[in-house]
């Protein structure tokens, strides 16, 4: 028990002493992709999303989700 321990402890340092070890420039490079990584997922669960409504629904359905999307996104936009 005592031995996997410390190898867990020991995998957990080295994992953490990389990060401690990447330039300034690395580390920025990093956050950045994870930024538009989180940034695409959403706009393209939101794009799936809006497609499974448009084969889902009826066009007089459709359109008014559509309608109301577009009143949240500016709402949105204001409020930020």
């Amino acid at each position: 028990m005592q031995v996997n321990a410390y190898k867990n402890i020991i995998i957990q340092s080295e994992s953490t002493n990389l990060f401690y070890k990447m330039s300034l420039k690395e580390k920025a490079l990093k956050g950045v992709i994870w930024s538009v990584i989180e940034s695409w997922r959403g706009r393209v669960i939101s794009m799936a999303v809006f497609f499974l409504l448009a084969r889902l629904l009826g066009p007089q359905s459709f359109g008014l989700i559509a309608l109301a999307s577009v009143f949240l996104a500016f709402i949105k936009i204001f409020l930020s």
